[in-house]
């Protein structure tokens, strides 16, 4: 592998600070004519595999040093959780409870959603769902498209074509509509 020239070894320190990748382009000194260049010029570095195993060997050594590795982090996330949702009593200026609980929710869901994020369990893609449509004319009716290929939505245009169902829509656009759009790279409409 190529040696990092200067820059870009600054590049990946400045990185490690706080991992904006458009501000560390800036500090390392590279030119910038505006913030849209220098995000897609930092982009592009992060691209680099050279540069991408800086900055990885980084992470690695703060981590050696701070010792705050991902399992540090999780484990006390799911300690605070565990705390946040216990009901504690609430104690009087002399130490005796009042009769009185308190149980700190916020704290529980911002964990919560934090260790949940880690895990990806908000990432999830709905699946495609076809449900029956609302007239003889329209048969079909896809309530749910996210990050469908054009090849899949070509595949499935095909395969109601192929079963005679000519009055289907998806996403509320006629199968002639989408294949248009579709070939002519117009983005389909992301619906409920």
């Amino acid at each position: 592998m190529r040696p990092l020239s200067d820059k870009q070894k600054r590049f990946v320190q400045e990185y490690l600070i706080d991992q904006n990748a458009t501000q560390a382009y800036k500090r390392a000194g590279y030119k910038v004519k505006n913030d849209h260049v220098a995000q897609t010029s930092a982009h592009n570095l992060l691209l680099n595999s050279v540069i991408s195993e800086a900055i990885k060997d980084g992470m690695a050594d703060l981590a050696k040093v701070t010792r705050i590795t991902a399992e540090y982090v999780l484990t006390r996330l799911r300690e605070n959780v565990e705390r946040a949702m216990q009901i504690e009593p609430v104690l009087g200026k002399d130490g005796i409870e009042t009769g009185e609980f308190r149980y700190d929710g916020a704290v529980a869901n911002k964990g919560l959603e934090l260790l949940g994020k880690h895990l990806g369990i908000f990432d999830k893609v709905p699946p495609l769902q076809i449900l029956p449509g609302s007239s003889p004319e329209n048969p079909l009716h896809v309530s749910t498209i996210h990050d469908v290929s054009p090849g899949a939505i070509r595949s499935f245009i095909s395969d109601l074509r192929r079963a005679g169902i000519g009055g289907a829509s998806v996403a509320g656009i006629s199968p002639d509509s989408l294949a248009e759009r579709v070939d002519s790279k117009d983005p389909v409409a992301k619906t409920n």
